[in-house]
């Protein structure tokens, strides 16, 4: 089974094709990270010591790419999909 975590969106609609959810048993899940005050001291720490994040990037025409390649474990640390 497929599973997606939304960690982040703007507020708008987000169209998704229900059957095709269905029939490749795919999931879309949130992710809360804490207070505000953890996230602050969290990015002091990260800017303290350079921590960087290690993000893969793809747009929307190539959220077909994003999941192969998830599903084939070619995806390092992190993947998001630009709308």
């Amino acid at each position: 089974m497929q599973k997606t975590s939304l960690a982040a969106a703007a507020n708008v609609p987000l169209p998704i094709d229900a059957l095709q959810f269905l029939t490749h048993q795919l999931q879309v899940f949130g992710t809360f990270f804490g207070s505000s005050s953890d996230l602050e001291e969290l990015l002091a720490l990260a800017i303290t010591h350079g921590i960087r994040p290690q993000i893969e990037r793809y747009r929307i025409e190539d959220v077909n790419q994003a999941q192969d390649n998830l599903r084939n474990n070619k995806v390092r640390y992190r993947a998001v999909v630009e709308f």
